[in-house]
C-alpha cells in the first residue's frame, strides 16, 4: 500500500511539474483586450441610462472623439457643443462619478477629456444642461446617459510570436492604423472573426485586428502595413486561416469571378448608351472574396455618365481626411470635389470601358502612419439605375434623381453664414426622402417636439407650415 502511495505521489509530482503554466494560459485567455499605444478615431453613442438607444444628450458631442493609449491606460478626449449650456460633466470611476477635466475652450464649442478604464464596456456618465439664448424657451434637464465606444478598428498591441522564420519578434508596424492586428503567442494575429493575411510556411496563421492586410512582397513574405490587405496563401499550396473557415489553398487569378460552374470567368464588359446612371458596388479584399477593410471608406452607389464611347466613374469617399488618394485602374482622377462640412469627397475617373470588376488602390493617413493598399471593385450591372438631364460634359446641376426611398444626409445652417446653426441639434440624422415622379418629399424627425412652435419651408416666394406625419413621446 505504501508503495501504490509513494507512486501516486511521484506521478502528481511529475505531472505538476509538466504543466506548472496551464493555469496561467486559460488566465491569459481571458484578459481584456490591450490596445496599441497611439492616437485614434473613436467612434461613440450616447444612449440612454434605461435603454439600448439613441439619448438626446448624442446630439450635443461633436463625433467621432479621440482617444489617446499610453501603456494601455485609455484617455477620451471629446468635443461638447453649445458650452454654455453645459453645467456639469460626470462620468463614473469606480463607484464615484467624477467631473471631466476641462483641455479647451473656444466658439461655444469646451474639448473635455476622461479616463476610461474598459473600452469594450459601457460608461455611465450624468450630464447637467441648462439651454441659454433661445427667448421664451426653459430648459433645465440632468440626465443619467451611457457612452458605448466602437474599438473594433483601434489595433491590439502586439504580444512576442514567430516570423515567417521561426525566430520570435513583434510587430514592426503596431499601433500605426486602426486597422491593424496583433500577433499572439504562437504565431497567430487576433482579427476579431475577419479577414486574415497568408498563410505561414509552418501552416500558422496571422489575425490582423478585423481589416485587410497588405500584399506580400515579391519575395513571398508578408509585411504589416497599416491594417488593409495581405498577398493570399503563397504557389506552394499552403492554406489560409479565416476565422475558423477553410479557404481555397493556392488560388491563382482571383481577380475574376465564379461563372454558374464554380469556375473562374473573367470581369464582364458593362457596355451603355449615351446618358447618367447610377450603379451599386462593393469594395473587396485585393485578392479574396471579402469585403475590403478600406470598404467603410467608400459610398456603395457610384455615379456613371456615358458619351462618344467614354464612361466617366464618380464615386464618394466618406472620410476625406483619412483617404488621400484614390485610383482605380491605374488612373488619377480628373475631377475631385471636397466637401468640408460632410468630411466627404467625390472623385471622377475617365475609364476606357467599365467591367464587373476592377482594381484599385487607396492611400490614407492615420495620426502619424501613412498607408497605401491595393483592392477591388465589384460593379452590380443588375442595380444600373438612369438618370436624365444630361449635359454635354456628362454633369448635370440639376439631375432627375431615380424613384425610391432613401436617406438623405443634411446639415442645418445659420441664416447669414455657411456654417452650422445651433437649430441642427434639434434635427435627427438622417432625413427620409421618397422620390415620386420627380418629384421629392424629405422627411424629419424632430427632437423634443414640445418646444416647436412652429416650422415653415420656403415655397416659392412664401414660407409654408411644414406637414406633421406622427408624434411620439420624448420626441
Amino acid at each position: 500500500m505504501n508503495r501504490i502511495l509513494s507512486m501516486m505521489l511521484i506521478f502528481a509530482l511529475t505531472f505538476l511539474s509538466l504543466f506548472p503554466s496551464v493555469p496561467a494560459v486559460f488566465a491569459e485567455a481571458k484578459e481584456d483586450d490591450v490596445y496599441a499605444d497611439g492616437e485614434y478615431n473613436l467612434p461613440f453613442e450616447v444612449w440612454k441610462d434605461n435603454a439600448d438607444s439613441t439619448s438626446v444628450a448624442d446630439g450635443y458631442f461633436e463625433k467621432p472623439a479621440k482617444l489617446t493609449v499610453e501603456n494601455g491606460e485609455y484617455t477620451v478626449q471629446a468635443t461638447l457643443k453649445n458650452s454654455s449650456w453645459w453645467q456639469y460633466f460626470k462620468v463614473q470611476s469606480g463607484n464615484d462619478f467624477v467631473d471631466v477635466t476641462t483641455v479647451s475652450e473656444e466658439n461655444d464649442t469646451r474639448v473635455v477629456k476622461f479616463k476610461v478604464d474598459d473600452l469594450n464596456q459601457v460608461l455611465n456618465a450624468k450630464v447637467h444642461i441648462i439651454v441659454t439664448g433661445i427667448p421664451g424657451l426653459n430648459y433645465d434637464n440632468k440626465y443619467d446617459i451611457r457612452f458605448k465606444f466602437d474599438p473594433s478598428g483601434i489595433p491590439l498591441a502586439s504580444q512576442p510570436g514567430e516570423n515567417e522564420n521561426g525566430e520570435e519578434g513583434e510587430n514592426p508596424n503596431n499601433g500605426q492604423t486602426p486597422e491593424e492586428g496583433s500577433e499572439s503567442e504562437g504565431g497567430q494575429q487576433e482579427n476579431g472573426g475577419d479577414e486574415q493575411g497568408p498563410g505561414k510556411e509552418d501552416g500558422s496563421a496571422e489575425e490582423n485586428g478585423g481589416d485587410d492586410q497588405e500584399p506580400g512582397k515579391e519575395d513571398g513574405s508578408t509585411e504589416e502595413n497599416g491594417g488593409d490587405e495581405q498577398d493570399p496563401g503563397k504557389g506552394d499550396g499552403s492554406t489560409e486561416e479565416n476565422g475558423g473557415d477553410e479557404q481555397d489553398p493556392g488560388k491563382g487569378d482571383e481577380s475574376s469571378e465564379e461563372n454558374e460552374d464554380g469556375e473562374k470567368a473573367d470581369p464582364e464588359t458593362i457596355t451603355l448608351e449615351d446618358g447618367n446612371y447610377t450603379i451599386d458596388l462593393e469594395a473587396l479584399h485585393a485578392k479574396e472574396d471579402k469585403p475590403s477593410g478600406m470598404a467603410r471608406y467608400i459610398d456603395k452607389t457610384a455615379s456613371l455618365a456615358v458619351k462618344g464611347g467614354k464612361t466617366l466613374l464618380t464615386l464618394t469617399l466618406t472620410d476625406h481626411k483619412t483617404v488621400t488618394g484614390f485610383q482605380v485602374e491605374g488612373k488619377q482622377p480628373v475631377k475631385e470635389e471636397a466637401d468640408e462640412t460632410k468630411n466627404t469627397r467625390t472623385v471622377t475617373y475617365e475609364l476606357d470601358q467599365l467591367t464587373t470588376m476592377m482594381d484599385a488602390r487607396v492611400q490614407y493617413t492615420v495620426g502619424a502612419h501613412n498607408g497605401d493598399q491595393p483592392l477591388r471593385l465589384q460593379f452590380n450591372k443588375d442595380s444600373i439605375t438612369k438618370a436624365d438631364e444630361e449635359k454635354e460634359d456628362g454633369d448635370t446641376d440639376h439631375p432627375k434623381y431615380a424613384d425610391g426611398v432613401y436617406t438623405l444626409p443634411f446639415v442645418v445652417w445659420k441664416a447669414i453664414g455657411d456654417e452650422q446653426s445651433v437649430a441642427d441639434d434639434y434635427f435627427e440624422k438622417p432625413a427620409k426622402l421618397t422620390i415620386e415622379n420627380g418629384k421629392y418629399t424629405v422627411q424629419a424627425e424632430l427632437k423634443n417636439s414640445s418646444w416647436w412652435q412652429y416650422f415653415k419651408v420656403q415655397s416659392g416666394n412664401e414660407f409654408i407650415d411644414v406637414t406633421e406625419v406622427s408624434k411620439f413621446e420624448n420626441h
